[in-house]
């Protein structure tokens, strides 16, 4: 099994027919504390996939379902996932409920009120939301009269854990903290955090500053210094992953951007010292630990990010499900250990096609499904699905770069490009 710790970003798909995880890579990087203290205390990623992803040049971004659907708006607020749409000159919105992983909204009808400083997109119903898109391209998201915090990492599925306590705290983005500790058993953080200055990202560089420590142990290795940027939000978590009796500090911090970026940061006390994993800046709000399996060993339920853009757009893609167990400092690869949640999106897929009117994009979905379905050992099956439904007219993933990006030829067609892809990814 291959050993990795990967995060996830519901998302919501073209047109508002499906919902997905997605993250970036499940490539991670581990590092004993006493061998990365200087890294960590500069606040610095691992060198492993540590950058964000680039962004799509703009014809790119905007070039769903044949011009009939433009996204306005996307973001992901506290625990949710919002898309604002055109769809055949009507607007339209996209709920998603992380916590629960049900579309609230689905294709909803909005109306749009513009000023000079911003645009309301409201939608009169149950519930009543409002969608505010100020002049500085902030993004608030309003259940009637009550705002939703921007931006905030969804750490867990628990609806409770919003709410601070000794072992959990969420950093407001308006709001300053100074040496706040939270602490269970001899393991304790404590952490500081400045709010930016602007809406500018780069105003947020190492404005988050935290000591996660071992209580009574003065040695270098039971301490560690860390800083990294909180752009609108971060959170800090104390929770036993895999139940010996000592809680993993696990923190998470949001960088701001277009579904972007989070980073997983998760310590634990081994041999004495303490261990770090760091997921570098994934898509999206981050992930969610389960235990999915009641066996005491917690999962991070995430998706396989490299098949983000690979042959659709960000909205157009379906990425299958990454998930990946904890135990003594470690994350191993588990998904096909899980083949109804697999198959619970494989379904998803399936309903969307069967849809006559479904007009949106068509091979960033069937990339996920044929991989899905190798995943739950049928492969065959669900190559022979996918010829049946591609987009032959589809260009999107057709190039072939070398280990530069440099683009040195091109596929005959989208099979040949999914087939080669899926061999490179070790999902044949």
């Amino acid at each position: 099994m291959r050993k990795l710790f990967s995060t996830l970003s519901p998302i919501l798909i073209v047109a508002g027919a499906l919902s997905a995880n997605m993250v970036r890579s499940p490539v991670f990087a581990q590092a004993s504390a006493q061998a990365s203290a200087q890294r960590v205390q500069t606040g610095s990623a691992p060198a492993t996939n540590s950058s964000k992803p680039s962004p799509l040049p703009q014809n790119k971004a905007d070039n769903l379902s044949a011009g009939v659907v433009k996204t306005l708006t996307f973001f992901e607020p506290h625990g949710y996932a919002v898309r604002v749409f055109e769809e055949n000159q009507q607007l339209k919105i996209n709920l998603y409920d992380q916590r629960t992983r049900s579309l609230l909204l689905n294709g909803a009808s909005v109306t749009q009120q513009s000023t000079s400083d911003r645009t309301i997109y409201l939608h009169q119903g149950e519930p009543t939301i409002r969608v505010l898109v100020a002049g500085d391209g902030t993004q608030q998201l309003y259940f009637g009269d009550t705002p939703v915090a921007d931006g905030q990492p969804a750490i867990t599925t628990n609806p409770d854990s919003q709410t601070n306590s000794d072992t959990t705290f969420r950093i407001d983005a308006a709001s300053p903290a100074e040496n706040r500790t939270l602490k269970s058993g001899p393991i304790q953080v404590t952490v500081s955090y400045t709010p930016p200055s602007t809406t500018r990202m780069d105003d947020a560089d190492e404005n988050l500053q935290y000591q996660v420590s071992y209580e009574g142990d003065q040695r270098p290795e039971a301490t560690i210094k860390a800083t990294a940027e909180a752009y609108s939000s971060a959170s800090l978590l104390l929770r036993d992953l895999d139940s010996d009796g000592l809680s993993e500090v696990i923190v998470q911090n949001y960088s701001g951007g277009a579904h972007c970026c989070t980073n997983t940061a998760v310590y634990s006390w081994q041999n004495n010292k303490f261990t770090r994993i760091e997921s570098g800046y994934l898509d999206g709000s981050g992930g969610s630990f389960e235990d999915l399996d009641s066996d005491g060993l917690s999962e991070f339920i995430s998706a396989d990010n490299r098949f983000l853009y690979l042959f659709s757009s960000y909205a157009g893609s379906f990425p299958p499900p990454l998930i990946s167990t904890f135990k003594g400092g470690e994350f191993t690869e588990t998904t096909r250990q899980y083949p109804a949640l697999i198959r619970e999106q494989i379904a998803q897929i399936e309903k969307t096609f069967a849809d006559k009117n479904y007009e949106g994009e068509r091979n960033g979905l069937l990339a996920g499904y044929v991989a899905m379905k190798s995943l739950v050992g049928e492969y065959d099956a669900g190559w022979a699905y996918m010829l049946a439904h591609y987009d032959a007219e589809s260009e999107w993933g057709l190039e072939i770069r070398n280990e530069e990006g440099k683009e040195t030829g091109s596929y005959p067609d989208f099979p040949t490009a999914l087939a080669a892809f899926l061999n490179q990814t070790r999902y044949r």
